[in-house]
């Protein structure tokens, strides 16, 4: 899973770092974003659980109340856009298998039927194989994005003349790896 984690979210990084103008304002960003989007998660898994909790036929029908499906849906969003986020219900789910009691103890909180016997790259949970399907798109959405980005500023590079002189030898901002405006 941290393979995974680090593979989808490299590009997603380097994403952030292009919307500013120095690296160190990005990462910094990006911890913040991540932080409060961790956050955000968990108290969306909590208001599950109290929404669950307030149900008195949670036993009987096994299933989330509509409250709890659209916060679970919530979650599910933030999972696809962030890695992090991803990754922390990847570890849920490793967590969950980890015993029988942790099954039975969340399936009588939120009145799902969650099985220990679970197969590891199962789609329900507590298998991993959704984790995985989300770290590899993410990792393929970002890498794609990262592509365009820097095919967009060849382009704009070569249009403007800006990498050459008169000569045709590259200038010093060839190495420049910041990204700043063209102009065609």
């Amino acid at each position: 899973m941290l393979l995974l984690y680090s593979l989808a979210s490299i590009p997603f990084i380097y994403a952030y770092s292009l919307l500013s103008m120095t690296e160190s304002v990005a990462l910094i960003f990006f911890v913040i974003v991540n932080i409060i989007i961790i956050f955000i998660d968990m108290v969306l898994g909590f208001v599950v659980v109290f929404l669950q909790g307030q149900t008195t036929s949670v036993s009987s029908n096994n299933s989330l109340t509509s409250g709890a499906s659209s916060m679970t849906y919530i979650r599910l969003v933030l999972s696809l856009l962030f890695p992090t986020v991803n990754l922390k219900h990847a570890l849920f789910n490793i967590h969950l298998r980890s015993s029988t009691t942790c099954v039975s103890s969340v399936n009588s909180v939120l009145g799902t039927s969650y099985s220990a016997s679970e197969p590891w790259m199962s789609m329900n949970i507590p298998g991993l194989g959704l984790p995985v399907v989300i770290f590899v798109g993410q990792m393929v959405v970002w890498w794609l994005i990262i592509w365009f980005v820097e095919q967009y500023n060849r382009i704009c590079r070569s249009r403007s003349g800006c990498c050459h002189n008169s000569n045709g030898h590259e200038t010093s901002s060839d190495w420049n790896d910041s990204v700043g405006e063209c102009y065609s």
